[in-house]
């Protein structure tokens, strides 16, 4: 067969019409199916539409989620950096009402003086690091706390409590050393008259009672080193000594001896 007669063959095709019964039913079966046919045009704008939604949601939880974490991280990070801070610096009011926030939970006076503590190592710490621009707002912060101590100081119940008398002659023997410390650095602390009078007024009031007492020659001897230490202002020593005195006296009283090493021994 010649390529001129596959040409005439197909156009006798076109020719060719179907029968008109088998064309309705042919596109009845067409439109039918077409109806079942999911092109996904609604089902997938739906889909998407409620994919878009829940990745919303996600997102603003996970953003709030976030949010909240890095707001505690940013708040560890503070109070870390505070608890390092000095007077003077960024975060150092951050420090102060953390320092207040302990204050219900321990005892008034052994709070006073964990503060002188830290307010004296404050101004070794600037010493140290010489952050002159600190120094002025470091010793106003000390002299401050050292306010809080005196007024312990001056109750009357401390004066019939030789316990927390002992516990107080050695804190004061660390603050006097610290302060000695920051005075080596260049720091200069000037003296705290209202403390130094108000354990002056404890030390003397014990001073007169010991004076009015029968003493062994040991306790009168420490009771004249006592009375040399109040006139070179070691008044924190001199209430040690006085704690001695009192110690042994009572141990006398209990039938317990003090042997050549200090340790107590019964009679």
């Amino acid at each position: 067969m010649t390529e001129k007669d596959i040409i005439l063959k197909i156009q006798e095709l076109k020719q060719i019409k179907p029968n008109q019964n088998w064309v309705v039913f042919t596109k009845q079966k067409i439109f039918a199916d077409n109806d079942n046919i999911d092109y996904g045009y609604e089902k997938g704008l739906k889909i998407s539409i409620s994919d878009i939604s829940n990745f919303l949601k996600f997102v603003l939880k996970s953003k709030a989620i976030i949010t909240s974490l890095l707001a505690i991280f940013v708040l560890i990070g503070i109070f870390t950096v505070s608890r390092e801070s000095v007077p003077g610096s960024l975060f150092y009011s951050v420090r102060k009402v953390m320092e207040k926030s302990e204050k219900s939970f321990a005892d008034e006076r052994e709070f006073n003086i964990k503060l002188v503590n830290n307010r004296l190592d404050d101004l070794i710490k600037i010493a140290r690091k010489n952050s002159t621009k600190n120094l002025a707002a470091a010793i106003s912060e000390y002299k401050s706390s050292v306010d809080g101590i005196v007024k312990n100081l001056n109750k009357e119940d401390l004066k019939n409590n030789p316990e927390e008398m002992k516990k107080i002659a050695k804190q004061l023997k660390d603050i006097e050393s610290k302060v000695s410390e920051a005075k080596s650095l260049g720091i200069e602390v000037s003296d705290n008259y209202e403390l130094d009078l108000a354990l002056l007024k404890l030390i003397k009031a014990q001073v007169d009672d010991l004076e009015k007492r029968t003493l062994l020659p040991e306790q009168a001897k420490l009771l004249e080193e006592i009375k040399i230490d109040i006139n070179n202002n070691k008044l924190a020593t001199a209430l040690e000594k006085i704690l001695l005195i009192n110690n042994n006296q009572q141990n006398e009283e209990n039938g317990v001896g003090v042997d050549e090493n200090g340790s107590q021994e019964n009679k």
